[in-house]
């Protein structure tokens, strides 16, 4: 192989380039190389450096090239490469398009295997030796044309295709710096957590409101779910996508708590709804099927956790009874279906065994209603007791065959018939009225009144039967029925709101005890 080098001096804009050719010869041509270098002095910071690489042009098999059109082909990229060095702000540009150039041209014109590559191009200074760009004929081998142009001392920007720097490369770059500047706001989810950023700042350990909702974000910053938090001597529950528990209930471990306005678990409290009311115990446990006892009473809470109120409770082979507000009945008589029954102490229905009221004995039979023992007294209660409802109190009734078939009875009327169904006639007979009955039978105090004595009440103005308990049976306009029907000593009268029929009744009537009992 023959190589030769000249070197020639030219001007390009302000500066003095030198070139070198080379010129090599091959079995089927010369190709020539040219190097520009910058004849201005300038210091290392400022020196430019282009590399271009042409791509090489495809080889046809029947054809080959002259080394006129290598030739041509190679000053064209030196002046290409001369160009790009007069001015740094347009280099990228000038490379990419004369890139294009030259690498058609190439095609175009080359048809032998001889290609031009590694052609090198640098402006220095003119003290510095010229580098020799060197153009070698090769096989058809695809190169990549790389240009790398700094853009000031400290940063450099390159582009890996033959077009050169790409617009889109760029964008992104700036994309990506926009939003490393954008501070993050609301919710965000990172590494499968969930988190809360204001103006940048991730909310630790405090609460937040959204859409309604209240949240927390523990000392992590996480956000807390199917998490119990304590504070402030209350406890809150946060759902398992994070928001507070309000006014709702939760059920876990076997047991049900409910927790309130503000997220507050209630312990040892009462919730009342759909018309019952719940108790829910220490560590907000709700009571089911279970007792509570306070203010000196025993409550019962069903196994739904609602309270019995006015019902039975039977277990341990005992019943009992659980009134308005759900206080358990305890040494204490209950009036109900017509019958008198009485609870102990301990709240067990009283079942075959002896009950006593103001020193007088009674029975308790094995379903609990109570009886006194005396066959008379309970026949002539059992006759009262079908009266209740049948017709209005009628002053004056009861005394003939048509008004007692009617069944219109007065207060005293009526408890002469109900003891003439017994055999017994009280004072007066068929005309007995309150002024003759108060002589029937034996006078005792109030305070020794048993089941079957007559009472009397407001001066003599009124008389009952009394059945137990404080319970009674009588006729009168302010009986629940308006006629015949049962009260307790303790109701209040409709007419008089402040006064009750124990406040009314007679002690003596004219030196007679105003209780008598007649069987």
């Amino acid at each position: 192989m023959d190589v030769r080098k000249h070197y020639k001096m030219f001007k390009k804009g302000k500066k003095w380039c030198c070139m070198a050719l080379t010129a090599v010869a091959v079995a089927t041509g010369t190709m020539m190389a040219t190097q520009t270098a910058n004849a201005d002095t300038v210091s290392e910071t400022n020196t430019v450096s282009l590399t271009a690489t042409s791509e090489p042009a495809a080889v046809s098999e029947n054809s080959s090239s002259t080394s006129s059109e290598a030739m041509t082909s190679a000053a064209s990229a030196v002046d290409a490469v001369s160009q790009a060095g007069t001015s740094s702000a347009e280099s990228t540009s000038a490379v990419s398009s004369q890139s294009e150039s030259t690498n058609s041209q190439s095609a175009a014109d080359a048809n032998s295997q001889a290609t031009a590559e590694n052609i090198d191009s640098s402006c220095s200074s003119a003290a510095d030796n010229s580098e020799t760009a060197t153009s070698t004929a090769a096989s058809a081998d695809t190169q990549d044309s790389t240009a790398e142009i700094p853009t000031d001392s400290n940063s450099t920007a390159s582009a890996t295709s033959p077009a050169g720097v790409s617009s889109e490369d760029t964008a992104l770059t700036s994309l990506v710096a926009a939003s490393a500047d954008t501070l993050k706001n609301g919710l965000v989810v990172e590494n499968g957590s969930t988190y809360y950023y204001e103006n940048g700042q991730q909310l630790k350990d405090n609460f937040t409101t959204i859409n309604g909702k209240t949240y927390y974000f523990k000392t992590d910053g996480t956000m807390a779910k199917d998490y119990f938090y304590q504070n402030w001597g209350n406890t809150y529950y946060f759902q398992k996508g994070g928001s507070r528990l309000d006014d709702g209930f939760y059920q876990n471990w076997g047991n049900t708590y409910y927790f309130g306005d503000g997220g507050v678990r209630l312990d040892d409290g009462f919730y009342t709804n759909w018309g019952h009311t719940y108790y829910f115990g220490d560590g907000g446990v709700r009571l089911d099927d279970g007792f509570y006892q306070n203010w000196g009473n025993t409550y019962y809470f069903q196994k739904d956790g609602s309270r019995l109120d006015d019902g039975f409770y039977s277990n341990w082979g005992h019943t009992y009874y659980f009134g308005d507000g759900g206080v358990r009945l305890d040494d204490s008589f209950y009036f109900n279906w017509g019958n008198l029954y009485y609870f102990n102490s301990d709240g067990s229905l009283a079942q075959n065994q002896s009950v006593w009221e103001n020193g007088n004995e009674y029975w308790a039979s094995s379903d609990g209603a109570i009886t006194t023992g005396d066959s008379t007294v309970e026949t002539a209660i059992s006759a009262a007791k079908t009266q209740i409802g049948l017709a209005p109190y009628t002053w004056g009734g009861g005394r003939t065959a048509a008004t007692i078939a009617a069944h219109q009875f007065d207060c005293s009327s009526f408890v002469r018939w109900a003891y003439a169904q017994a055999g017994i006639s009280l004072n007066g007979g068929l005309w007995a009225t309150t002024y003759t009955e108060i002589y029937s039978g034996t006078g005792v105090p109030v305070s020794q009144m048993k089941r079957g004595d007559l009472f009397f009440m407001d001066d003599n103005g009124h008389v009952g039967l009394y059945l137990g308990g404080g319970w009674f049976i009588h006729d009168s306009p302010s009986s629940p029925t308006k006629g015949v029907g049962i009260n307790n000593l303790d109701d209040h009268l409709p007419a008089y709101p402040n006064l009750t029929w124990r406040n009314i009744i007679t002690a003596t009537w004219n030196g007679v005890y105003g209780v008598r009992r007649v069987a």
